[in-house]
Formats: structure tokens, C-alpha cells, sequence
């Protein structure tokens, strides 16, 4: 069986792509000890609760105020993420133990110009072209200043992506 290893790297970021994915090639291995229940994986229907179950509480709490003021857009749960759709994806919620990543669907400009109180990070041009636009990465880990990254959120729904050049 032959296991596809990409990295995308540059000077502060570091992206690793297996192919297949790592769950089937671990689903493989294990296949002599375990029933067959692969269809059932790829079945699976992530839910908010998925991603929530470990979180901090102060995460958890500034992820309910994101959520709060997204209440009429539609919640897309994934496997590695939430997002929030209008007519596309326009925010991306990852989650750690211990913080959230908004990723907006913002320039770096725009939101690096907006927050004062929270970490923002401008996605290599790889992973800008995964998320099919300009984007920004913000930290956050409680819901000190949240209305900042609200602010955000919101003028991320209602905006138009930017499109990144194909060349």
C-alpha cells in the first residue's frame, strides 16, 4: 500500500497532507483485529458537541458568543472545523483544548487593522487557496474583547470572498 506524504512549509508554517487520510490508513491496519465499520466513518455526521466536548470553559464560552451572533446563518460542522455558510463559508472555527481559530474570510489588512486584543495571523498562500480565499487566522481564548472578533464574524458574512489568482 503506498502512503502519500505532501508538506507545504515556509518560514513560520508547516502543512502536512497524507493521502489516503490517516483515519482510513489506520482503519486498514487495525482491519484484521476489528470488524469493518469503515462505512460508518465516512457516515459519520459531525455535531457541534463533537468539538466542544474538551473545551476549556472559557473557550467554550466565547464560542457560544460566536455562535449567538450567527444565530441566523446556517452551521456547517466538519471533522477539523465549524463553519458558518450564507451563501458560501465564510467563517471557520477550529478548536484546541484550550482557544478557538476564527478563521475569517476577511484580507489580513482589514482585520489586522480591527483588533487590538487578539492575536491575528495571515494564512499562508496555501492554505488561503484550501479556504478558496483571503483570509486571516484570530486567536481566541475567552470572551475578553469578543465583540471585537464579532465585529468581524458579522462583516465577514456580508462581504464578498476575495479571490486568490490562480498563477
Amino acid at each position: 500500500r503506498i502512503i502519500k506524504i505532501n508538506i507545504y512549509a515556509n518560514e513560520h508554517e508547516r502543512i502536512l497532507q497524507l493521502e489516503p487520510d490517516f483515519e482510513i490508513v489506520k482503519d486498514d491496519i487495525l482491519e484484521d483485529a476489528e470488524p469493518d465499520d469503515s462505512n460508518e466513518e465516512q457516515n459519520k455526521q459531525y455535531t457541534e458537541e463533537h468539538h466542544l466536548e474538551d473545551l476549556k470553559p472559557e473557550a467554550k464560552a466565547a464560542y457560544n458568543s460566536i455562535k449567538n451572533s450567527l444565530s441566523k446563518y446556517k452551521v456547517n460542522p466538519q471533522h477539523y472545523y465549524i463553519a458558518y455558510k450564507n451563501k458560501q463559508n465564510f467563517v471557520f472555527i477550529k478548536f484546541t483544548k484550550t482557544k478557538l481559530k476564527v478563521i475569517v474570510m476577511l484580507p489580513f489588512e482589514l482585520v489586522q487593522s480591527k483588533l487590538k486584543h487578539h492575536e491575528v495571523v495571515e494564512p499562508s498562500l496555501g492554505v488561503q487557496k484550501f479556504y478558496n480565499g483571503k483570509c486571516s487566522s484570530i486567536v481566541v481564548e475567552n470572551t475578553t474583547n469578543i465583540d471585537e472578533v464579532l465585529e468581524l464574524v458579522n462583516l465577514a458574512a456580508v462581504s464578498e470572498k476575495i479571490k486568490i489568482s490562480k498563477d
